[in-house]
């Protein structure tokens, strides 16, 4: 292309692309018309206001000219502004079309091009020069016509007007149409020096980038530093030059225009003073100057853009019609090969690229570089945990490159080994897990720190002074990272919420929350939306269900819940025959998909039981009042009902929608006072007394009510024999359960255990969730379903478990599965009641896998189930509601539901349980740490449950809060860790503190902040007890 002249066959191509908006295209064509004659009406307009009326006194004719002006003026702005709309949005969606075409075709370019095309260029090409063309249209062709009938429009009505003021006028011009085409060639010249270097700089750049680690290598980092410098220094020159010119030209421009008016003013006003000019004509000739010198000033720069819009078009299309995309040669016969060439290509892709998450891929590296999750230590050094490695690669501080706990990242292995483990240094971030933290702010002059609770977080976070949110020295914020420059030595956040003074009891408890994501409150349209739905029991839907209002119906649940879940109905069939149902709120039928208050619950996916509060999954007039079977309601439920002999066989069994009644609510307490407390006669009533009952005064119970949880407490046990004999394991965990005071302060320590009545309940639980689950999971074909699965436990672990268990004299059989089941079980029978029990059923489940949610069954080790799901907590599980709704549409013979959907859903419904876990284990903590915060300087009976190089964690008899005797703060001997013998072994006396051993402690510390309990050791059990 010539650059000098405009290549109008280039020009017709370009906007040829127009052509799928054609009518946007005719649209600007025709306001390109009407805007000229249109502007120059307002001076023509005031000309005629000065000589016909405001000379004449005509105040009312002044009047309708000025809103004629006006109006004029309002119609000229909104042409202009869809002018120049139009225009812009004309140019986007034309390079929008450009770039998917170019990417498209450069996608399947031969790889020979890329072999000798740096990638820069390319990037340019698809990136610069395809958004240059946008300036064809929106500063380009079409702008420059409009000027050009804006000049051509001035000139006319100037030239009617009076010629002899328009000739004075244009004897400037000359001068400025030199200057103009002066300043458009110089310009010219310096945007082509500009775009050529932009070119060279993203090539060089991109080719260097990509290619660093071969740079590092060969340690050429200073010799490419003086090319990159040498290229950015004429890429600056370049520049600098087209802003000089533009600072001369302007200023010159700036001069004639003054020249100009200079002359109007000098011969216009003779004109006026001899009669030959009007004074309205005076007065709008230095408008009419203004308007035309505007754009022909404006045309020089326009017409350089359309040039550089054709250049850079020219290279586009160059490369769009290169001829290198074909696989195969017709001419030549080669398609068998360039099949076989592209299948090859496919197959090598394959192996090189990996879906890690859904719609997310990356491109594998040699041997030496793996993908996986960082696990950091509290200091500051990481693992990261490769699925097909064994061994976890070790990651030195210096190495981790900004890595956090739990982001996913590149590795490169070192080919040396140290200490006999693989180390490595991360290469690249891939995704962060979390970006907000919770921490105490420390405010500076001039800016913030964030010093983070989590001690995975090895760094504090950098505040800058406007980002603090009126945050105040010392308090708990929630702050996010926003950034974490590479040079920088802690990543920049901003505080998002300030919760409080530190150690304050809602502080604390939101700080929890907070820290791991969690919310505490629901917004106002969801609380609003929530409000609004309709609860009622109405005729209509009860058609639609199972009517089992008249069947026995109560539910048994924790002294203090709100939210019931689950009832039992029970009827005597026929002797030794019985109807038992299990009825389970129906939330399905109130959250609908798609809603606002769905969202809402699946994005939380569980309630969350801290120990003062429950944080629920469903705003309060679901959970606790609509949702919720309480006494002497009607409810809608979704209900499994069996028939059901006295052996506790399962004779026939019915899965539904229902409408229920619950005749009477029972606390755990009470429901088990009725089964130790077994009428001598059955005509004798039971009397629940005060200080068991939830009323607080003595009631009785109903025969009926009494003889149906007497024959469920049977069943239950039946069952539960079956389920031990089949393999299940048995974890009775004794619960720490505070008594706390009106501020939420506690007072005492008691511990819940799982008894008679809990054991009922939970029978009943497990036999719904395994019948649904097995209903759905024999189905053929096989549907998709959401299962509960636990695997088999993992033989490091249990190994791990045999060694410190022999520490008490306990042994495991795990020669296979149900061995292994047995052994465990009669493990945590013996331990119970013992020093070691706590610390035992903890290490034992720790051995266990975790269980999760999934669309792949496994079974259910633990519970030695082949079929498992959760059914019976729709109130607080998002996975029972996506069970029911699976089972009701599989129940009405719906098509088969989308399985990749569910499998996603279920992954997020597991990692927000464990969340809730951390936060409720946060929580006891916390409060563990407030007991004993009044209780310091005591001397306590512990059992050690852990010895580390550092120190020694002891767990209290009486309250079972656990604490750490730092080694270094033993006194008489200087202790060192014995790993074998799990030991804290002194150098002088070789007194041993062993694991499981009986201890006295004395409460040094309790942090409140930091959850974190430091005793002093005072000795042995025996030893103390001596002296």
């Amino acid at each position: 292309m010539n650059k000098n002249k405009i290549d109008y066959l280039l020009l017709g191509r370009v906007l040829a692309l127009a052509k799928p908006y054609r009518k946007v295209f005719i649209l600007a064509g025709i306001l390109t018309a009407l805007l000229a004659p249109l502007a120059i009406l307002r001076p023509y307009i005031i000309k005629i206001m000065v000589d016909d009326y405001i000379f004449k006194f005509d105040i009312p004719g002044l009047t309708n000219m000025a809103m004629l002006l006006g109006f004029i003026l309002m119609i000229e702005v909104a042409l202009r502004y869809v002018f120049i709309y139009s225009t812009s949005w004309l140019g986007q969606s034309v390079i929008k079309d450009l770039r998917v075409r170019m990417f498209n075709h450069i996608s399947s370019l031969r790889l020979s091009y890329f072999d000798t095309t740096p990638i820069g260029t390319s990037t340019t090409r698809t990136i610069n020069d395809i958004e240059t063309i946008n300036t064809v249209f929106s500063q380009g062709a079409i702008t420059i016509i409009a000027d050009l009938f804006t000049v051509f429009a001035v000139l006319t009505i100037m030239l009617i007007t009076s010629w002899k003021l328009t000739l004075v006028c244009l004897t400037t011009l000359p001068f400025l149409m030199i200057a103009t085409y002066i300043f458009k060639e110089k310009v010219k010249i310096s945007y082509q020096k500009v775009r050529t270097q932009i070119t060279r700089m993203n090539a060089f750049l991109q080719e260097r980038i990509s290619g660093m680690r071969i740079v590092q290598v060969f340690n050429a980092e200073e010799k490419e530093l003086e090319k990159f410098k040498n290229i950015n220094r004429k890429y600056t020159q370049a520049n600098l030059d087209a802003i000089l010119y533009y600072a001369v030209f302007f200023p010159v421009v700036e001069i004639i225009s003054a020249a100009a008016l200079g002359l109007l003013v000098w011969w216009g006003a003779r004109g006026v003073i001899g009669g030959e000019v009007t004074t309205g004509t005076f007065i709008a000739f230095p408008i009419y100057l203004s308007m035309l010198f505007r754009p022909i000033r404006m045309l020089a720069d326009r017409f350089n853009t359309l040039q550089m819009g054709l250049v850079a078009s020219e290279r586009v299309f160059n490369l769009l019609d290169k001829a290198e995309s074909k696989l195969y040669d017709v001419t030549q016969g080669n398609i068998k090969k360039s099949t076989e060439t592209a299948q090859s290509l496919v197959i090598q892709a394959k192996k090189k690229i990996e879906e890690i998450s859904r719609g997310k891929y990356i491109i594998k590296a040699s041997k030496n570089y793996y993908i996986g999750i960082a696990d950091v230590t509290s200091r500051g050094q990481a693992y990261i945990i490769v699925d097909d490695l064994d061994d976890d690669i070790f990651i030195n501080n210096k190495n981790l490159n900004h890595t956090l706990n739990g982001d996913t990242v590149e590795v490169y292995v070192f080919k040396r080994k140290k200490g006999g483990k693989q180390e490595g240094e991360v290469t690249q971030i891939i995704e962060r897990k979390r970006k907000e933290f919770v921490g105490v702010i420390k405010i500076q002059e001039r800016f913030a720190f964030v010093e983070c609770q989590d001690i995975k977080m090895y760094t504090d976070i950098f505040i800058p002074k406007e980002n603090i949110n009126k945050a105040k020295d010392g308090e708990k914020v929630l702050v996010e990272i926003e950034s974490w420059p590479e040079k920088a030595g802690s990543p920049y956040g901003n505080v998002i919420k300030v919760l409080g003074k530190p150690g304050e009891h809602n502080t604390e408890i939101h700080s929890i929350l907070a820290q791991y994501g969690l919310p505490y409150e629901f917004n106002n349209e969801v609380e609003e939306y929530a409000n609004n739905i309709d609860t009622s029991i109405n005729k209509e839907e009860i058609k639609k269900r199972r009517d089992m209002r008249g069947d026995l119906t109560f539910t048994i649940d924790p002294k203090d819940a709100k939210d019931f879940d689950d009832a039992l109905s029970f009827k005597i069939l026929k002797k030794d025959v019985y109807e038992i149902g299990i009825h389970i709120a129906d939330v399905s039928h109130y959250l609908i998909p798609g809603t606002i208050l769905d969202e809402e619950a699946f994005n939380r996916a569980t309630s969350v039981y801290l120990v003062d509060r429950v944080v629920p999954m469903l705003p309060e007039v679901l959970s606790n009042n609509a949702c919720s079977l309480r006494p002497k309601e009607e409810k809608f439920t979704f209900s499994v009902v069996f028939k059901i002999n006295d052996k506790a066989e399962i004779i026939d069994k019915w899965f539904g929608r229902t409408v229920t009644y619950s005749d009477a609510r029972f606390a755990y307490e009470e429901a088990q006072y009725v089964i130790e407390n077994k009428a001598s006669k059955k005509s004798q009533t039971l009397t629940i007394p005060s200080k068991i009952s939830i009323t607080g005064k003595n009631y009785e119970v109903k025969n009926t009510i009494t003889e149906a949880i007497l024959k469920l407490d049977e069943l239950a046990k039946i069952l539960r024999k079956k389920r031990m004999k089949d393999g299940a394991i048995s974890f009775d965990k004794v619960e720490v359960k505070f008594n706390l005071d009106k501020d939420n302060n506690p007072e005492g320590v008691y511990f819940k255990e799982s008894k008679d009545a809990n054991k009922l309940i939970e029978e009943f639980m497990l036999l719904a969730n395994r019948s649904v689950a097995k209903f759905i999971g024999e189905k053929s074909p096989k549907k998709t379903f959401i299962y509960r699965v636990h695997d088999e436990p993992n033989d490091e672990k249990i190994a791990a478990l045999e060694n410190i268990i022999k520490q008490f004299g306990y042994k495991l059989d795990t020669r296979d599965r149900k061995s292994t089941s047995n052994s465990l079980n009669n493990l945590l029978k013996e331990v119970q009641g013992r020093k070691e029990q706590n610390l035992v059923d903890t290490l034992a489940i720790r051995s266990m896998s975790k269980a999760v949610y999934t669309t792949q069954n496994i079974g259910h080790y633990g519970l030695a189930f082949d079929y498992y799901t959760h059914f019976t907590s729709p109130i607080r599980r998002y996975p029972d509601i996506m069970v029911h709704r699976l089972l009701n549409s599989y129940l009405e013979e719906a098509k088969d539901a989308n399985e990749d959907q569910y499998e996603q859903k279920c992954r997020h419904s597991s990692e927000m349980e464990g969340l809730a876990s951390q936060a409720e284990r946060a929580s006891i903590k916390y409060m563990q740490v407030k007991y004993m915060f009044d209780h310091q300087n005591q001397n306590f009976l512990g059992v050690i449950s852990g010895v580390t190089d550092w120190g020694i964690y002891v767990e209290i008899v009486s309250n079972k809060c656990e604490g750490m005797v730092r080694l270094q703060d033993i006194k008489g001997d200087h202790y060192v860790f014995n790993k074998e013998e799990y030991a804290a072994i002194g150098d002088r006396t070789k007194t041993s503190y062993q694991l499981g051993d009986e201890v006295f402690v004395r409460v040094k510390k309790a942090d409140l902040v930091r959850k974190q309990l430091d005793f002093d050791m005072v000795g042995h059990k025996e030893d103390v007890l001596v002296n």
